[in-house]
C-alpha cells in the first residue's frame, strides 16, 4: 500500500502518534502494530481535519523505536505570555515567571501532551520596537512570535492575559497565528479573560477561551478537539467558544481542591537564566539576583467590593501542605540556584499555623533563602511578635499589608474586607522592633467614599510611616467589570473613560457626587508624598540607570519628580 501521509498527525483514544509511511509493514518498522480500525487523521498537509477509514496504528508494548527516532506520539502545544505594550520611554519591570501558563504547561504534559512554552517578554525583556508615535512594544516582535509558531508547528496555541492591559498584546498574537495557519486552534486565558469573557471569545482570532483556573478546563478542552467531533464542547466546564457566529460560554469548573496533586509549574520551559539576567538589569517586577515566584495558595474568601481576583481563583481559600510548598523551594534552590522566593499568594498567611510550619521546614532543611510577601498578607493572622520572628528568622525580608483605606467605616462598610486598623499597626510596631520591612496598600476613589474618608487615609497613611512602614503605596480604584464597585458605579452613571482605551491601576474612572477624577488625581499624588522622595529601594534602579542609561533617568526623574509635585492630569 503506498503511503498517503508525511508528518501525519494519527490518533485514536488511546495514543496519537506521528507516522510517516502508511503500510503496516512500514509501522512494524517503527514498533507499532497495524490493527484494520479507523483512525482520524487531526492534520494532512496542513488540511482541516478528516476522518478516513483505514488502518489503525497501535504501540506495541515494549517496542523500541528501531530507526533511532523520537516516535512522537503526542499533541503540540504552544503556550505563549505575549509581548508588553507601553508609552514610549518608561524603564519597563515587566518580567516576571508567568506561573498560570507554567502551571498549565505541567498539567498538560502530566497527560501527555507536548508542551513548550514562549514568554515573549522574558526572552525579550531587552528589545523595544516602536508600534506607533506613543507606545513601544517590550519584548519579542510579533513576527519573531511567528516565527516560533512556524518552526514548532503546534496544534493548538494557547495564550496567557495575565493584566488587562496585555490584551490588546493578546489578540495580536492570536492574530498572528491564524495568519500562519487558520487551522492552528487558538485559546485564550488567564484574569483578564475571567473578567471578560463575552468580550474575548468574540474576538475574530480566538477560537477558545479559557475561564478560571486553566488547568482543568484546557485539558477537557483539548480531549475534545483531539477527537476531531466538537460534539461535547457544552460539557466542558470552564471554557468559551463560537457556535452559530454567537458566543457560548459553559459554566466554570469547581475549584481544584487538592493542590498538592498539581505537578510544580513547568518551569524547565521556562527561559529561566533570562529572569536572572533581567533582574539584574533591574527589570523584574520583583527583586533577587536569582529569583522565582511561588503560590502557596489560591482563592480568597474575602469579598472586597473593587477586586476581581475570585474570577480567576475562586472564593474558596484552598492551600497546598507546608511539605509541598518546601520541596518545591529545595527543588528552585537544587536546580536553578534560586536564592529569593517571592511568595505571589494573596492569602499566604491565613491560615497562622501553616505558615509557621512552612518557616520551620525552610530552617530544619537548611535552606539560605530569602523570600517576602509583596502581595500583601491577612494582618490579623500575623499580628503576633512570635510568628513574625520565625518568619524572619526563616528569611523573611519584606511584607505587605493592605489596610485599603485609613478609615474604618470605608473599610467595614463600602470596601467590605472586615479587617482591624489597629491589627494593621500592632503588626507595623511588630515589624520595626524586629527590623522587618513592612509596605502597606491602600485604594482611593471608591463609590461611597467622600473626600473626608480619602484624607483619613492619607493621615493614617502618614502614621503608618511613623510607627515605622517603609512605604505607602495609594492606588486609584479601578471598576472592573464583575465587581461590586463596577455595578454600583455603572448603575448611578459614574463610570468614566479610561484615556486611551487602556485600564491602569493610576488612572481615574470612577467621578462621583463627592469627588471628581481631578479630585482623585490630586489625592494620588498627596497621598504618595508620605513616602521618601527617593525611596530606598530604587537606589539600585538609579545607580543602574546612572550607567548604563542617563538620558532615560533623567527623562524619568523629571518625570517623576512633575507628578509629586503636582498631580496626574497635568
Amino acid at each position: 500500500m503506498q503511503s498517503r501521509w508525511s508528518n501525519t498527525l494519527l490518533f485514536n483514544e488511546e495514543h496519537t502518534i506521528w507516522c510517516d509511511m502508511g503500510d503496516a509493514e512500514a509501522g512494524q518498522a517503527l514498533g507499532i502494530e497495524a490493527h484494520c480500525s479507523t483512525f482520524n487523521i487531526l492534520k494532512i498537509h496542513n488540511e482541516p481535519g478528516i476522518a478516513w477509514p483505514s488502518m489503525h496504528f497501535k504501540r506495541a508494548a515494549g517496542v523500541p523505536d528501531n530507526r533511532g527516532n523520537v516516535l512522537s506520539r503526542r499533541f503540540k502545544i504552544l503556550l505563549i505570555n505575549p509581548p508588553h505594550i507601553q508609552k514610549k520611554g518608561l524603564y519597563p519591570r515587566v518580567v516576571f515567571e508567568p506561573l498560570g501558563l507554567a502551571y498549565v504547561g505541567a498539567y498538560l504534559e502530566k497527560e501527555g501532551y507536548d508542551v513548550s512554552i514562549v514568554d515573549a517578554i522574558g526572552e525579550g525583556f531587552d528589545k523595544f520596537t516602536a508600534l506607533d508615535e506613543d507606545r513601544e512594544l517590550v519584548g519579542l516582535t510579533y513576527e519573531e512570535i511567528g516565527g516560533y509558531v512556524r518552526e514548532m508547528a503546534p496544534q493548538v496555541v494557547g495564550i496567557g492575559i495575565p493584566f488587562t492591559m496585555r490584551a490588546e498584546s493578546a489578540f495580536k498574537v492570536a492574530s498572528t497565528v491564524k495568519a500562519i495557519s487558520s487551522d492552528i486552534v487558538t485559546v485564550v486565558g488567564g484574569i483578564h479573560v475571567s473578567t471578560y469573557p463575552e468580550e474575548c471569545i468574540s474576538q475574530p482570532h480566538v477560537d477558545y477561551i479559557v475561564a478560571g483556573e486553566g488547568e482543568l478546563p484546557m485539558a477537557g478542552l483539548l480531549k475534545v478537539i483531539q477527537k476531531g467531533s466538537l460534539d461535547g464542547l457544552d460539557r466542558v466546564k470552564g471554557i468559551g467558544f463560537k457556535k452559530d457566529g454567537r458566543p457560548v460560554l459553559n459554566p466554570r469548573e469547581e475549584p481544584i481542591k487538592d493542590l498538592d496533586a498539581l505537578p510544580y509549574p513547568a518551569r524547565h520551559l521556562l527561559p529561566m537564566e533570562r529572569y536572572f539576567e533581567a533582574s539584574r538589569s533591574f527589570k523584574t517586577g520583583r527583586h533577587g539576583k536569582k529569583f522565582a515566584c511561588i503560590l502557596t495558595s489560591r482563592g480568597c474568601p474575602f469579598k472586597c467590593n473593587f477586586c476581581v481576583s475570585y474570577k480567576l481563583m475562586g472564593r474558596i481559600w484552598r492551600y497546598r501542605s507546608p511539605e509541598n510548598v518546601v520541596d518545591e523551594i529545595e527543588a528552585l534552590v537544587k536546580d536553578y540556584g534560586v536564592s529569593f522566593i517571592h511568595f505571589e499568594d494573596d492569602n499566604m498567611t491565613l491560615k497562622k499555623e501553616r505558615v509557621e510550619r512552612i518557616c520551620d521546614l525552610i530552617i530544619e532543611r537548611g535552606l539560605k533563602i530569602r523570600w517576602d510577601t509583596p502581595n500583601g498578607i491577612m494582618a490579623h493572622t500575623i499580628a503576633d511578635e512570635g510568628v513574625l520572628r520565625k518568619m524572619k528568622a526563616s528569611g523573611c525580608q519584606h511584607i505587605c499589608v493592605a489596610p485599603e483605606s485609613g478609615n474604618q467605616y470605608v473599610v467595614d462598610n463600602i470596601i467590605k474586607k472586615k479587617i482591624d486598623l489597629g491589627k494593621i499597626e500592632e503588626v507595623v510596631k511588630i515589624c520595626k522592633r524586629i527590623g522587618l520591612k513592612v509596605d502597606a496598600f491602600f485604594v482611593i476613589g471608591l463609590v461611597g467614599e467622600t473626600k473626608e474618608q480619602i484624607e483619613d487615609s492619607i493621615r493614617f497613611a502618614r502614621k503608618l510611616r511613623a510607627l515605622g512602614a517603609s512605604r505607602c503605596h495609594f492606588h486609584i480604584a479601578t471598576p472592573f467589570e464583575g465587581t461590586e464597585m463596577y455595578a454600583e458605579a455603572k448603575k448611578k452613571g459614574y463610570l468614566v473613560d479610561a484615556p486611551d482605551g487602556c485600564i491602569r491601576l493610576e488612572t481615574p474612572r470612577i467621578s462621583t457626587d463627592e469627588f471628581t477624577v481631578e479630585d482623585i488625581d490630586r489625592y494620588f499624588t498627596e497621598g504618595n508624598k508620605v513616602n521618601p522622595v527617593i525611596p530606598t529601594d530604587k537606589l539600585g534602579l538609579i545607580f543602574h540607570l546612572l550607567y548604563t542609561e542617563p538620558w532615560k533617568l533623567m527623562k524619568s526623574s523629571v518625570k517623576y519628580f512633575t507628578k509629586r509635585l503636582g498631580g496626574l492630569s497635568g
